[in-house]
């Protein structure tokens, strides 16, 4: 998604919800929809502040609303707090180490028609799905 695309769909959104389309709201847009792969709203935050003084809690209340605008996507990595990635069209599952946090995407087509087909099979029709496999990283696996 180009950058700047994102964040003017997002000041529409915020038009068209009667939000304020605050300066600090568009840095904090551009910011994350320029972040790569999985991110935190603290390390948002902290690339944040080597240029402006945008508080802690209006970057989070923002990254709720590019939730809401279809922007971004709120990922669960069984953290107690949420990771966000820039929603594009691509849909990947996620191997997440347990050891020591690495994250690998996956996309993989034949495991999206299986997951569709164990839940239609079931009499089940899914609008959606989130799949998240933990484990052991190669990496961590050696390490013993």
């Amino acid at each position: 998604m180009n950058v700047e695309n994102g964040v003017e769909r997002f000041a529409r959104f915020l038009r068209a919800n009667r939000c304020n389309v605050t300066q600090a709201r568009r840095k904090v847009a551009r910011e994350a929809l320029s972040m790569d792969g999985h991110f935190e709203a603290a390390e948002l935050w902290v690339r944040l502040q080597k240029d402006s003084n945008i508080s802690f809690s209006t970057v989070y209340r923002t990254l709720s609303l590019l939730v809401q605008a279809g922007l971004l996507r709120v990922i669960d990595l069984g953290d107690p707090h949420a990771h966000f990635e820039v929603a594009d069209e691509t849909h990947h599952e996620h191997l997440v180490c347990s050891s020591c946090g690495r994250v690998v995407e996956v996309e993989d087509e034949s495991l999206n028609r299986a997951i569709d087909e164990v839940a239609r099979d079931r009499g089940f029709f899914p609008e959606g799905h989130n799949l998240r496999v933990f484990g052991l990283c190669e990496k961590c696996r050696r390490r013993g």
